[in-house]
C-alpha cells in the first residue's frame, strides 16, 4: 500500500519536474500560446496601435526566446519581423532598420532572411529623402542598394526581388541599361 502512495506522489510530480527540472515544454501548449499572440498582435496592428503591438511582440520574444523548439523560434522571428514592420508604419526607418537588423543578426538562415534584406533595403531607401546632408542621402541610397544586391546574389532565383529590377538599380553594371534608371529621379 506504502508502495502505490509513493508512485502515485511521483506521478503526480511528474508535470511540475518536467517542467522545473527537464525543462521539458508542451509543444501544443506552446503553439496555442504563440497562435493567440500573435493574432493579438494581428488585431493591435490592425486597429493602429503599433506601440501596444510591439509590447505584445516583445512579451512572445522575451517568453519564447529561450526555447530551442521550431516552433518558438519561428514565433519569435514572426513577433521581431511584425516589431519592425509596426516602426516602418509609423515612418520610423531608423528604429525598423536597428530592428531588422537584430533580427538578421540573431537568426541569419531564418525563413524571413529574404524579407528582412529586402526591408532593410526598402527602409533605407524611404529613409534617404528625410535626410538633409547630400552625403548621408547618398550612403543611404548605397546601403539600400547593398541590401538589394544581397538578396539577388543570395538567391538568383528570388521571389520577392527579381534580378531584372537590379538593372534598374545600377545603371551601366549590367548588360541591359537602356531601362529607367533611378539616377535620373535622384539627387546624386
Amino acid at each position: 500500500m506504502i508502495w502505490f502512495k509513493i508512485a502515485l506522489l511521483v506521478f503526480a510530480t511528474f508535470p511540475i519536474l518536467n517542467k522545473r527540472v527537464f525543462k521539458v515544454v508542451n509543444l501544443e501548449e506552446v503553439k496555442v500560446q504563440i497562435r493567440q499572440s500573435l493574432l493579438d498582435i494581428s488585431d493591435k496592428i490592425e486597429e493602429g496601435d503599433y506601440e501596444g503591438a510591439r509590447n505584445l511582440c516583445n512579451e512572445v520574444i522575451s517568453k519564447f526566446s529561450q526555447n530551442k523548439d521550431k516552433i518558438s523560434i519561428t514565433g519569435v522571428q514572426t513577433a521581431m519581423m511584425w516589431k519592425a514592420n509596426t516602426f516602418r508604419m509609423e515612418y520610423n526607418n531608423e528604429k525598423a532598420i536597428e530592428c531588422y537588423k537584430e533580427l538578421e543578426k540573431k537568426y541569419p538562415q531564418s525563413p524571413f532572411a529574404e524579407h528582412v534584406m529586402l526591408a532593410i533595403g526598402m527602409s533605407y531607401f524611404d529613409l534617404a529623402p528625410t535626410l538633409q546632408d547630400k552625403s548621408e542621402r547618398r550612403q543611404a541610397y548605397k546601403r539600400a542598394l547593398k541590401y538589394f544586391e544581397k538578396i539577388v546574389k543570395n538567391r538568383e532565383k528570388s521571389k520577392e526581388f527579381p534580378p531584372y529590377y537590379h538593372v534598374e538599380i545600377t545603371p551601366g553594371k549590367y548588360p541591359i541599361s537602356e531601362t529607367i534608371y533611378l539616377e535620373d529621379v535622384l539627387i546624386w
